[in-house]
């Protein structure tokens, strides 16, 4: 399934887009996010290198979404950090087996085809409806 990398990634991009476009040191992600640093600058070097975030050396340094959340997809983050996203590789048995995985694979692609920024947009709407409910 979906490995606590992609999970971790996710809760980084998100706190990333919520307070763009301020730069973080992996310190500070780590920190903000619960995610270990030496995991975290791992999961970076990756995202890093699929152009998903940028960095910039130096004393006001850090990371930053390299593109518009609008424009980074959970799918997309997931493919570059899992081994595989396919329940249908591999053996599967008989055709009607086969076509029953790739049709969940499908499905799983579709609910995966979410953006940061929408992610972003229902956890600033979850706060809203937290702060208003007193």
């Amino acid at each position: 399934m979906m490995s606590i990398k992609t999970k971790y990634a996710l809760a980084v991009l998100v706190k990333m887009a919520l307070d763009e476009p301020q730069s973080y040191t992996i310190k500070q992600l780590s920190e903000a996010c619960g995610v270990p640093k030496k995991y975290l600058e791992q999961i970076l070097s990756v995202l890093r290198k699929e152009n998903i975030v940028s960095s910039t050396r130096g004393a006001n340094g850090g990371y930053t979404l390299a593109r518009p959340a609008s424009l980074i997809t959970v799918l997309e983050i997931a493919s570059c950090l899992e081994q595989s996203l396919s329940f249908a590789r591999g053996y599967n048995g008989a055709e009607a087996i086969t076509e029953f995985w790739e049709s969940i694979d499908e499905q799983f692609k579709t609910s995966l085809a979410i953006t940061i920024d929408e992610l972003v947009y229902n956890q600033l709407k979850t706060k809203q409806v937290l702060l208003y409910s007193i």
